[in-house]
């Protein structure tokens, strides 16, 4: 009876002093923070007990697991700008198992081998030397706080005290929660509302006629192009996999380095979209801008919008478009089961959706699909449909890490400016980009349909030796060959506010009439 007593209060205070040491931020309620990760450690303490029935290598068992918690959280926070582990992380699992290129670089790998190295051997140990002992009776007192979930969803008023609780502790069903009650607290306390609340009020909504939540602008401008068919101009926009403006970060990169991207400019709007991401989650801004909503409106689907999009349709630019007669399609040379996307895209609207399976054995430049090739598809597609199209293109080129993908050679254009190496393969992929554009420009002013072209980056690169941590902004450009006819607007934009600048630059001279934008 004492070896469990002990190994249980140990398994308490183990789990509160990995939390700590994985969230080191001043905490506004770090009793609730305390509480539900202590009961959490319990909750796993008592499970390995009732299975191997040896206190002592449960409490090794959830040592270990709170360890690795604990690790994989420190290393999300140094890698995103202080982003925690959420709720909805768990439906990455798969994605690091399939593509661990994606995720794998960025744990502690030395430090998390040497500690196996030693830990293994000693969990074995344990587990050979301790006794059997049965489990206490009292010790199920321990999952009785499990049973709130299920009382929420058969008893309205759990559901209120759910309710009063996230009110109460200040919550905004955001990342930044954390800061309120830690990252487990946060993480159990999103996932509950997640799953019981969401419905209720905030969260995507399923309705593709007509958007569920106010948009970033104006709605009668969609009322307006409904009116103006006439037009039939091509659209295409471009989400460019981690793009910025290098040369505004460092002075030693090469100003010709986007001589390309400077010739659109000059005859097209470029402004800054003020991403909500870093480094990664590419499908929040990808959402954002086809959606037209801001984050604040979408609750913990916020963090994925794409997991909501596989139950059921949300309105998008791409609806809207099909509504028009517009061919819709979607290219993006990876895994379509990224992110869901091939559940989700057919609920925005996409009619057709190229993946990494759409392409016959593509060019590469490092692991991924060049954008060069992206640019050959673009123009196969505009050029092979008589209806007006809407093409959204997500490039996979420049996705990170960017550490050892390239031999010291084809970097010596950078590097012997004093730019390190990892900066210097991202440069070459902004090169290549460049060059991508240097394609689509002049095929776009050849033919005969003009084209509404857009693109922006979807979230600044993961390199805090090029992009100071204040920065957000990425570049967003729009180009039209018959010329942008848009009153002045503000120099940064949200990226739900993009689509509204899109419909605004659709509409033309017609579009300029009022005088504003139409930003809400």
């Amino acid at each position: 009876m004492l070896h469990s007593s002990l190994s249980f209060l140990l398994a308490f205070f183990t789990t509160l002093l990995l939390q700590r040491l994985a969230f080191q931020r001043p905490i506004v309620h770090p009793f609730v923070s305390d509480v539900v990760a202590g009961i959490l450690g319990l909750a796993v303490h008592s499970f390995f007990f009732l299975c191997t029935g040896k206190p002592w290598f449960a409490l090794f068992l959830t040592f270990l697991c709170f360890s690795l918690l604990a690790l994989v959280t420190r290393a999300k926070q140094r890698a995103l700008r202080d982003e925690p582990l959420l709720f909805s992380d768990i439906t990455l699992v798969w994605q690091v198992v399939h593509f661990p290129g994606l995720y794998l670089p960025f744990l502690p790998w030395r430090p998390m081998l040497l500690s196996l190295a030693f830990l293994l051997p000693l969990g074995a140990l344990i587990c050979l030397m301790t006794p059997s002992v049965s489990f206490p009776p009292v010790a199920t007192l321990v999952f009785l706080p499990c049973c709130f979930p299920f009382l929420c969803f058969c008893s309205g008023r759990a559901k209120k005290i759910l309710a009063s609780l996230l009110s109460v502790l200040g919550l905004s069903l955001n990342i930044r929660d954390a800061e309120q009650v830690g990252p487990l607290a946060a993480a159990v306390l999103q996932s509950l509302w997640h799953v019981i609340l969401r419905g209720q009020n905030r969260g995507i909504r399923p309705s593709k006629d007509r958007p569920f939540a106010p948009l970033a602008f104006d709605e009668t401008l969609l009322a307006r192009v409904r009116q103006n068919r006439g037009t039939k101009c091509d659209v295409l926009l471009i989400q460019e996999e981690s793009f910025c403006d290098p040369r505004v970060f460092s002075p030693r990169v090469p100003r010709e380095i986007l001589a390309n991207f400077d010739a659109l400019s000059s005859h097209g709007l470029l402004r800054e979209l003020a991403v909500h991401a870093y480094g990664a989650y590419t499908m929040r801004t990808e959402y954002e801008v086809l959606s037209g909503i801001r984050p604040s409106f979408l609750g913990t689907d916020a963090f994925h919008p794409y997991w909501g999009c596989t139950r059921f349709p949300s309105w998008s630019l791409a609806w809207f478009f099909k509504a028009l007669g517009y061919r819709t399609l979607c290219i993006h040379p990876f895994a379509a089961s990224f992110f869901f996307r091939d559940k989700a895209f057919p609920q925005l609207g996409f009619d057709e959706f190229y993946a990494l399976d759409a392409f016959s054995a593509p060019p590469t430049l490092g692991p991924y699909v060049s954008d060069a090739c992206v640019a050959e598809r673009i123009l196969d597609e505009l050029g092979r449909s008589g209806d007006p199209v809407f093409c959204f293109v997500i490039t996979m080129e420049n996705h990170g890490p960017w550490r050892g993908r390239f031999p010291a050679s084809a970097l010596t254009a950078y590097t012997r400016l004093g730019i390190s190496e990892e900066v210097s393969a991202y440069l070459l992929h902004i090169a290549h980009f460049d060059a991508m554009l240097g394609m689509l420009g002049p095929a776009l002013q050849r033919r005969s349909r003009d084209t509404l072209f857009a693109l922006y980056g979807d979230h600044l690169p993961g390199l805090p030796t090029l992009v100071p941590k204040t920065s957000f902004e990425t570049p967003c450009l729009l180009w039209k060959r018959d010329g942008l006819f848009l009153p002045s607007c503000q120099s940064v934009l949200e990226p739900a506010e993009l689509g509204g600048l899109l419909l605004q630059a659709l509409l033309g001279r017609d579009g300029d009439r009022d005088g504003e934008m139409g930003y809400s």
